[in-house]
């Protein structure tokens, strides 16, 4: 699973208890106001006891938004004379039977689970009982058309449950080490269709719609129990080992066959390493509203965004990869999430190497895996989707390339392929992960490691610098309170001439090393750590060690092209590009080892060239070289920094090109003009063509980046030139038009950039009325009433407009209606520090590419 770290509010289906002889009651009507009780006296109830399978019929019901679901269920009984069974379950049940005869059972809404009485079920090991429920819409039964004037109204309905949500549809064991064969057959209607796990086994269409029914022959845990249905089409490709398909609502914006490209080019990086892909097939389903990624086994389910335009590599081989990790062999328990999500972390960047490791260098991309500071590999003080932090992705990555870099190639991936095989259809917990490295993991670095894991501060690295003549001195000196480093810390210092020497810092002993004029200091060139600036605890990373990163030396910059991929991405990412003159930028691009490095070396240059026209430097030299590399990119992403380059490069380059592209948009070139919007045209011509786009692209990706790049352009400090106040007018009317049409926080944020930008009194109207029917969190409640508040100080009656319109001031979070009472308190907020970036950011609304987010979300 991939996805953006989210706190959800998850919508508890109403319950009904009853007895065995009870009639079910109406359709839509619940009677959880009655006391839930058995017929018949119960016996001890268990969970002592391995499901089999689950059988899910039924079809959903738009109108009234309910799963309507026949559930038959198999299981085997530890103890065979136990007669109470209790399932995980938060749905309205209706009935309980076996067969015809009705079963007595209980529900507790608060505990979310369902005993069934089975005394009436022969007195066998193996019991079989059916249960009639209906489930409303919840976080994890979705029923979408789309959000925010989303051109495609095609509907569907999913299913979202990792890592215990399915009891909001499915009655089940929900424990992540129960495997059970799994079988769903739905009726829709006649001109939609169905994805589930497995192989498709029935299709037909009658009177009542079509039915159709899938299959899988392999046990699953129920978190990876899934189904999609509604107006559904699906692209197929055949000519592989393995069958792969996109299927996707329809009318929807893809081009289907780039988008499978991208599964096989990941597949083929996979299989060589971790052994044949394991399941009969894949399936990549594209859906609205997703938050990011879920590997359901067989069909991966992705946010539609991520295979529009520019296909997501990171999010569909991530996915991709928990068909080994998290599907094949899975968690044994919730807190073993880290070793299926640090894997498929690993392997995401992993399966990129062949364009982020050209000269074959061997590096680790622990680059990538910068996490939170305050995030444990394991916090078993988390519950849900709350353990879902950095630390299970990539604080667990970085400690697994640990032990690659520890043990050795040959020794990690056989030791990965040998535990896929042992544990197969089955789960590893914690522990069982780590020693499945044995015997070349030694047993104090396992019990190194078994320690760590559950432990958040830090590593920390300490730094002291001093001019040595023309030379810089630097001590470093590394502390590791959590004792989770098992791998060495290479230091490199290249010389003027080219020449290097690299050093180990071990823990506790200060390592001390002099960085000649001219050349510059490589840290992890072996790219097995996290970058310090981010994930380890330094002091002045940003203002002493930074700017020792980057050559003057043209020996040394011939060193840094060809030593290290890895330095070359973090040198263009934290430092910008190395001093040279605008004859020096196709030399140094052409001769990078890495897309990502690429990519930041063209938003680099382009903050060269803004820097320059400020100051009055070199600009027509950067403007002549700066179209050669920004002609065909390295990655047609959508960046702000961009921006820098100016009109001229973006007119004279772009500007027919991106003119077309926005009356002519197509699922083929749409990468391409998200790429061109990046780009200033001037603030009135980027108007003319983003407004165009935002309000009649074919997809909602299109549209609503043409929404954030011109509210980017309406704020301040974007690097955008400015809104001329002759046009100001017309944009506040464009931001007013998409608020109103706004339903979703996505939408919300991206408008309310641009309004704040224009400090439009006009809109604060609706927009406090947005408040009331827009799902914000509550520190972004909160902030969108402070910046309203700043728009009324020079907007006399727009406070007390916003105010009014904001009521009723109960039902909004108690963090906006403290600031809606009293708005002085919104000063509070601005003394919060900031965490460690460089101190003038080159790039201060979206990252060149330091971990690469290929989409919005990701899990």
């Amino acid at each position: 699973m991939h996805r953006a770290r989210l706190s959800l509010a998850f919508l508890a289906a109403a319950a009904c208890g009853g007895g065995g002889a009870q009639p079910s009651p109406d359709a839509g009507s619940s009677s959880i106001d009655a006391p839930p009780r058995f017929d018949a006296p119960p016996g001890t109830p268990t969970r002592a006891y391995d499901a089999k399978s689950y059988e899910l019929l039924g079809s959903f019901d738009w109108t009234r938004r309910r799963l309507v679901a026949v559930e038959n269920i198999a299981l085997v009984m530890d103890n065979p004379a136990d007669t109470v069974v209790v399932l995980d379950a938060a749905v309205d049940v209706k009935r309980v039977r076996a067969g015809a005869t009705d079963l007595p059972w209980s529900f507790d809404a608060v505990a979310r689970t369902l005993q069934v009485d089975l005394s009436a079920v022969r007195a066998t090991a193996s019991r079989a009982f059916t249960v009639e429920y209906e489930a409303p819409t919840s976080g994890s039964l979705v029923a979408s058309t789309g959000r925010d004037a989303d051109p495609v109204a095609s509907r569907v309905v999913y299913t979202d449950s990792e890592p215990d949500r399915g009891v909001y549809w499915l009655v089940a064991k929900h424990h992540p080490s129960d495997r059970a064969l799994w079988s769903v057959e739905l009726t829709v209607a006649a001109d939609e269709d169905v994805i589930a796990n497995g192989a498709r086994v029935k299709d037909q269409t009658g009177s009542g719609g079509r039915t159709v029914r899938y299959e899988i022959g392999k046990p699953l845990p129920t978190y990876l129990m899934a189904f999609a249905a509604g107006q559904l089409v699906h692209t197929d490709r055949a000519t592989g080992r393995v069958p792969l398909s996109l299927w996707y609502r329809r009318g929807l914006a893809v081009d289907a066959e780039a988008h499978l490209d991208v599964v096989a080019l990941a597949m083929a990086a996979f299989e060589p390493l971790i052994g044949p892909y394991p399941w009969d097939s894949y399936a990549t389903v594209l859906l609205p509203q997703f938050p990011g990624g879920m590997e359901n086994a067989t069909i991966t389910f992705n946010v539609e965004t991520s295979g529009q335009a520019n296909v997501s590599f990171g999010l569909n081989a991530h996915e991709l990869a928990h068909h080994w990790f998290g599907d094949w062999v899975t968690m044994h328990d919730f807190d073993d999430v880290w070793v299926k999500e640090g894997m498929a972390t690993l392997l995401a960047s992993e399966a990129d190497r062949a364009r982020r490791d050209t000269e074959g260098k061997g590096r680790r991309f622990g680059f990538d895996f910068g996490f939170y500071q305050g995030d444990a590999v394991r916090d078993s003080t988390l519950k849900g989707l709350d353990k879902y932090t950095s630390g299970p992705y990539q604080r667990a990555a970085w400690m697994i390339t640990q032990i690659r870099a520890k043990v050795g190639e040959t020794a990690f991936w056989q030791s990965l392929r040998n535990m896929l095989a042992a544990r197969a259809l089955g789960d590893v917990d914690s522990e069982g992960f780590i020693r499945s490295f044995a015997p070349a993991l030694d047993e104090p670095t396992i019990q190194k490691l078994l320690a760590a894991i559950d432990r958040k501060p830090p590593p920390a690295v300490a730094i002291a610098t001093a001019p040595s003549g023309a030379d810089t001195s630097v001590t470093l000196t590394l502390t590791d309170p959590s004792a989770q480093l098992i791998a060495p810390l290479g230091v490199a210092v290249v010389a003027a001439d080219g020449t290097a020497v690299t050093r180990t810092l071990d823990v506790g002993v200060p390592l001390q090393v002099t960085v000649p004029s001219g050349g510059y200091l490589a840290p992890d060139e072996a790219d097995v750590h996290p970058d310090w600036g981010y994930s380890f605890v330094t002091n002045d990373f940003w203002t002493k060690l930074v700017p020792l990163f980057a050559p003057t030396a043209p020996p040394a910059l011939a060193a840094l092209e060809t030593r290290s991929a890895a330095q070359q991405e973090r040198v263009l990412d934290d430092r910008g590009l190395p001093p040279f003159d605008a004859t020096g930028i196709a030399p140094l691009y052409a001769a990078l080892d890495s897309r990502i490095a690429r990519r930041s070396a063209e938003i680099d240059g382009c903050a060269t060239l803004g820097y320059l026209a400020g100051v009055g430097g070199d600009v027509a030299g950067w403007t002549a070289a700066m179209p050669a590399i920004l002609t065909q990119p390295a990655i047609p992403l959508f960046s702000t920094g961009y921006g820098r380059c100016g009109t001229t490069v973006a007119t004279q380059t772009f500007g027919a090109e991106i003119a077309a592209l926005v009356d002519a948009p197509t699922p083929q070139n749409a990468a391409r003009l998200v790429y061109l919007m990046s780009f200033d045209y001037g603030a009135d011509t980027s108007f003319d063509l983003m407004s165009r786009a935002a309000q009649l692209a074919p997809s909602l990706l299109l549209r609503e980046q043409a929404i954030s790049r011109l509210s980017y352009q309406a704020a301040s400090g974007s690097g955008y030139s400015a809104v001329p106040a002759a046009s100001t007018g017309a944009w506040k009317t464009f931001f007013r038009a998409r608020l109103a049409e706004t339903t979703s926080s996505t939408r919300f944020r991206m408008v309310w950039r641009g309004i704040v930008g224009l400090a439009d009194d006009g809109a604060l109207a609706a927009a406090g009325q947005k408040l009331h029917t827009v799902a914000l969190s509550a520190a972004f409640q909160r902030q969108v009433v402070c910046d309203a508040y700043q728009i009324g100080l020079a907007h006399p009656g727009a406070w007390a407009t916003f105010q009014q319109a904001a009521q009723p001031w109960t039902s909004l979070s108690s963090a906006a209606q403290a600031v809606l009472a009293n708005p002085a308190q919104c000063a509070a907020s601005l003394q919060k520090a900031a965490p460690a970036r460089r101190p003038v950011p080159l790039e201060p609304i979206d990252s060149p590419a330091r971990r690469l987010a290929e989409t919005s979300s990701h899990m």
